[in-house]
């Protein structure tokens, strides 16, 4: 038997010919899809490492000018009134004078705004550790580097800063106030001389 011979007007020549076209159209019309979404992919995903960047150079950049704020003179003659003040009432050793220490707080609260420069410039040296530690927790600084940085000051005065902490809400009647700098000094908690969990909680 012959082979069968299909021409251009064989009906069934036609068909084939029309099916193998669809075909080769189908498969380049997947290739350009295909190639346009991996085009978007790359594209999505160079924004994503974009965004990242950009966020991590804020970072830096936030915490440069944190770092050079915090290390500024009224920063540090702040901190250095109160260690001054933590000497004299033997803090963190000598607990029975902890009363003591808040009372004198107290004291100096009173003539804060009008009479006692020293009480103002030690809470302001120590709200901004709160702030500091607030714009960790939302992200804007890195929090492992800002512990890092300041980890040894708070091993150093953390207890201060919770009697003080204590001292403020206290007058304020807010339990919450401050609370990021209080989670940062219970995190190196275990390095450091404690006021204890009764403390805290009086």
């Amino acid at each position: 038997m012959e082979p069968v011979k299909w021409g251009w007007g064989d009906p069934t020549a036609v068909a084939a010919g029309a099916s193998i076209a669809v075909a080769i159209c189908t498969l380049i019309l997947a290739f350009f899809t295909w190639r346009a979404a991996r085009a978007a992919s790359d594209a999505a995903s160079s924004a994503r490492e974009a965004v990242d960047e950009s966020r991590r150079q804020a970072s830096a950049q936030a915490f440069r000018e944190l770092q050079i704020h915090m290390t500024s003179e009224r920063c540090q003659h702040g901190r250095r009134l109160f260690r001054e003040l933590l000497r004299v009432y033997g803090v963190p050793d000598n607990p029975e004078y902890f009363d003591s220490f808040k009372v004198k707080l107290d004291e100096m609260a009173e003539f804060g705004s009008s009479g006692n420069p020293d009480y103002v410039q030690i809470n302001s040296a120590i709200a901004d550790y709160e702030t500091a530690f607030t714009l960790a927790v939302e992200g804007i600084i890195d929090r492992d580097v800002m512990m890092r940085t300041w980890s040894g000051t708070l091993i150093e005065l953390g207890t201060g800063i919770q009697l003080f902490i204590e001292h403020r809400r206290q007058r304020s009647g807010n339990d919450a106030m401050w609370s990021n700098l209080w989670d940062a000094v219970e995190e190196v908690d275990g390095a450091r001389p404690s006021i204890g969990r009764d403390a805290k909680d009086q």
